[in-house]
């Protein structure tokens, strides 16, 4: 409910007619055109404070404190503006405004409310520095040029961006009837990331609460990657449901890593490790996402399944991301990752030369891949590669993550569709390693990229047969 202002004695003095009227000039000057004298008893003290023009008539500014027809400039003030006063005198029934460039003099009411004070309220640090969510399920919204609901612009700010309020004003506004009192409006400057400025009025549906939560594991003990269950999943620029799409989508199976879940107006969005947003649709019965928890896990399995069990490109029950590779029932392996997602789907990684991602339970949830022992880890943690960026221009990146251990490099399962790089360093391999000049195509590995330089580091260890090539880019 808008609150009334204060009253003043001389701000609410009604008058009988329009300054623009047939019927000649008010507020205390005669009809016949005489001004009254106005006797300077003391110098007027200097101000500057901001006012505003609230009549949709706007105001004729004076060459003097006259309130005739022949002490006007010819220069109105429109609807919106906002002048900079630098005297207020209160004279013969009405507050004069002196406007700080020399344009003349303005008023503040005549039987109306015509010009208010644009009253600043000083934010703190804390609310200057704080994040405002535009909302998700807004394309766009529009932004006042000033604290006015009619000052109008072209500017905008996107659904979905991060927004910090400049500054707060409050003015004050006719009553909806001709002799209800003033009514105050209070509106809010904002800011986005990319500079735009503009006003919004208070209560805006346009920012609405959000909570923004972090899922990168800065720690080391795991990352929270996704898997796809949808057949198609528009990544957006930014958190809206409105917001433009790159040029392709993620399919049924694609891995990707998440660092952030913002909850805003009833929606869920996933910020992608790579760049985008994904919109979290779907239902409890038909989720578009799986999320899950990946984690280093050093150990020695044994699959228990008579018809044995396909590897995956990525952790996903389509059978299109099936790497060709097959392990028999009774075999052992080296897995040095798992993952467990929220829908209680369990897999782990398989280290060459069974490289790939194995089911840990059947599809009716009888457990396949059995835990033998844990084992040294081979190499350090969180050494996961992630998608390569795609070219400027070009087709949206896979966004299949690389296999554990290369480090983002370009070769291996599901590695990144990025071309060749050189300047990859030979590092010093940790315990267990020792470097070699690379084989044509180390461990069945048929992408590998012998633009990685030189030398990898190979691991050798005894009793597992195969070994795989390892590098870390600068």
């Amino acid at each position: 409910m808008p609150k009334a202002a204060s009253a003043h004695p001389v701000d609410d003095h009604e008058r009988e007619q329009d300054e623009d009227s047939d019927t000649g000039e008010m507020g205390g000057q005669s009809r016949g055109g005489r001004v009254d004298s106005v006797e300077e008893v003391e110098p007027i003290p200097e101000i500057s404070v901001d006012y505003i023009v609230v009549d949709p008539k706007g105001v004729q500014l004076r060459h003097s404190r006259a309130y005739v027809k022949n002490s006007k400039t010819g220069e109105l003030l429109g609807l919106g503006e906002v002048v900079r006063i630098c005297q207020r005198v209160s004279e013969h029934n009405m507050i004069w405004l002196k406007l700080a460039d020399g344009r003349g003099w303005g008023f503040e009411r005549t039987d109306r409310r015509r010009m208010s004070e644009v009253r600043y309220r000083d934010l703190s640090s804390q609310e200057k520095q704080a994040q405002h969510l535009v909302s998700p399920q807004m394309s766009k919204v529009s932004l006042l040029s000033g604290p006015h609901t009619t000052a109008h612009s072209a500017l905008t700010v996107a659904g979905g961006a991060l927004v910090r309020v400049l500054a707060e004003a409050s003015i004050f506004v006719a009553g909806a009837k001709s002799k209800s009192p003033d009514v105050t409006q209070t509106y809010s400057k904002i800011v986005d990331e990319s500079g735009v400025e503009g006003w919004l009025p208070e209560g805006s549906s346009a920012l609405v609460p959000y909570k923004l939560e972090r899922l990168d594991n800065v720690a080391g003990e795991g990352e929270t990657w996704l898997s796809v269950l949808a057949s198609n999943a528009p990544v957006h620029a930014s958190p809206s449901t409105h917001a433009p799409q790159p040029a392709g989508t993620l399919k049924l199976g694609d891995f990707v890593q998440i660092v952030e879940k913002l909850e805003a107006a009833g929606v869920i969005f996933y910020k992608l490790a790579d760049g985008g947003w994904l919109h979290c649709k779907g239902n409890e019965k038909h989720p578009h996402f799986d999320l899950g928890l990946r984690e280093d896990h050093w150990w020695q399995y044994m699959l228990k399944s008579k018809k044995g069990t396909e590897l995956r490109q990525v952790p996903t029950r389509a059978k299109e991301r099936n790497n060709g590779k097959h392990l028999k029932d009774k075999q052992l392996v080296l897995v040095s990752e798992k993952i467990k997602f929220e829908s209680g789907q369990e897999y782990v990684h398989c280290e060459p030369p069974y490289a790939g991602w194995a089911p840990v339970t059947k599809t009716d949830g009888a457990k396949k891949m059995i835990p033998q022992k844990k084992v040294e880890a081979r190499r350090p943690p969180k050494q996961r590669g992630k998608a390569a960026p795609a070219p400027a221009g070009g087709p949206p990146r896979q966004m299949v993550a690389a296999p554990p251990g290369n480090g983002g490099s370009d070769f291996g399962i599901g590695s990144s569709t990025r071309p060749p790089q050189s300047g990859y360093p030979v590092v010093a391999p940790p315990s267990g390693y020792h470097s070699v000049p690379p084989p044509a195509n180390p461990c069945g590995y048929n992408n590998y990229n012998p633009a990685m330089g030189p030398q990898a580091v190979v691991r050798v260890e005894a009793g597992v047969p195969g070994s795989y090539a390892y590098s870390v880019p600068a």
